[in-house]
């Protein structure tokens, strides 16, 4: 059905071209979604285009029925063995595509696409859209000097900001995963693959390490991809030590990883994309603005 409205079968190679011209988001990204393929064979998947003019075209990858990286489509092939939170969708698609039905199952297809997509519909419940984390120009300077205060007086008790290029890819799977454990008092059901996630997709890792007094105790973990207009930041989990919850460190971690991005963005000349799935749990209220996705309509 997909052929019979304008789709055609591309490779890999012209999937990767498409999204390094026109962007997306981390869960579309080429290398990781060829990550996920490598490690999960049986999952039946194919790069199509929506048209035959480069200059007019949307690029994806399906998983059968299912856009590729969706979050039903995860939890039915990828989740728990490896996970990737509740991403946003954005497709490779340039800024004059043709518009195309597409006939594949989606419910977190991004704002920035679904004008080309006719069969889409925005989803009913505000819980179910995407968490974006407030730019600071947002915020207002109460807020942005609490924050600062915090991350001040986390310094003085004898807390440390780490960078991730301190640690190798075993060290961070053994920080994260016991982390993980300390906050939810559960094993990290993806914490056999994060050695992996962490060596190949390492440079894509981003953020920072809380300690205090050399002991590792708040971690989040993100996934970051370049687009020529946006820049986009996927949290997918994250872990912390309840010992020191009395400084907060989820929150200060958060804000030292938003201020690393949005300095990382104005510095390019890019949009802020940050992640945090979806519009669900308290801290996202004061964290994050939701904006909606939208769902396809399929026969």
């Amino acid at each position: 059905m997909l052929r019979t409205y304008g789709w055609k079968a591309i490779t890999a190679t012209a999937y990767r071209a498409a999204y390094e011209k026109w962007g997306g988001s981390v869960i579309t990204h080429p290398r990781v979604l060829d990550f996920i393929h490598r490690h999960k064979p049986g999952i039946p998947h194919e790069y199509l285009c929506s048209s035959g003019n480069p200059g007019t075209s949307t690029a994806i990858c399906r998983w059968g029925r299912w856009l590729a990286g969706d979050l039903p489509a995860l939890n039915r092939y990828v989740q728990p063995e490896l996970d990737f939170g509740e991403p946003e969708v954005i497709l490779p698609q340039s800024p004059h595509a043709i518009k195309h039905y597409l006939w594949l199952r989606s419910r977190m297809l991004s704002e920035l696409n679904h004008g080309a997509v006719p069969n889409t519909h925005i989803v009913h419940k505000a819980k179910n859209f995407i968490a974006q984390v407030k730019p600071l120009n947002e915020l207002s300077s109460k807020t942005r000097n609490t924050r600062s205060r915090k991350l001040k007086a986390w310094r003085e008790a004898g807390g440390t900001v780490r960078p991730l290029k301190d640690f190798s890819p075993a060290e961070l799977a053994r920080i994260y995963g016991e982390l993980y454990r300390k906050r939810r008092g559960r094993t990290l059901r993806s914490e056999a693959s994060l050695t992996a996630v962490y060596t190949d997709l390492g440079d894509m890792v981003f953020g920072h390490v809380l300690f205090m007094r050399n002991q590792p105790c708040a971690y989040q973990l993100i996934l970051r991809a370049e687009s020529p207009r946006w820049i986009s930041y996927e949290y997918v989990n994250g872990g912390m030590d309840l010992a020191f919850s009395e400084w907060s460190p989820g929150s200060i971690l958060l804000g030292v990883n938003t201020q690393l991005a949005w300095e990382e963005c104005c510095k390019t000349g890019r949009k802020m994309r940050y992640s945090f799935g979806r519009n669900r749990g308290a801290y996202k209220q004061t964290w994050c603005k939701a904006l909606p996705v939208f769902q396809t309509v399929t026969l």
